[in-house]
């Protein structure tokens, strides 16, 4: 299943449209985002599995940063990139901001509870 494809963004900054995309057959869980709402192909994705979803203190409520929230994720397997990126994202309105929230982290939820392969979870 896909999420809701809407558009984030904040005056200076790159206007993106997202979708949640929880686990499902062996896809994992990403918040993909696009260029405009008719774009067909993504322009990138942020891996869920691990990730944590929470509005920065130190930001709350500040300026333009009014309805800003975070997404972390660590680098892909495989790639020459190590560690946690944070990804700051911004909503038109605080309960837009809320229902992101919710929904990454209903996503994250599902794509962490999952075994990987191989890894037998205890009965």
């Amino acid at each position: 299943g896909g999420g809701r494809k809407t558009g984030l963004s904040l005056s200076g900054w790159k206007k993106r449209w997202m979708t949640v995309t929880p686990s499902s057959g062996g896809s994992p869980a990403q918040l993909l985002y696009y260029d405009s709402p008719q774009s067909k192909k993504a322009k990138g994705a942020i891996m869920l599995r691990g990730s944590d979803v929470f509005v920065p203190k130190r930001l709350r409520g500040t300026g333009s940063y009014q309805h800003c929230f975070c997404v972390t994720s660590q680098a892909a397997e495989g790639t020459d990139k190590a560690g946690t990126t944070c990804t700051l994202l911004a909503a038109g309105t605080e309960e837009e901001m809320y229902k992101w929230i919710h929904s990454l982290r209903e996503a994250v939820a599902s794509a962490t509870a999952e075994t990987p392969a191989g890894r037998g979870a205890p009965p």
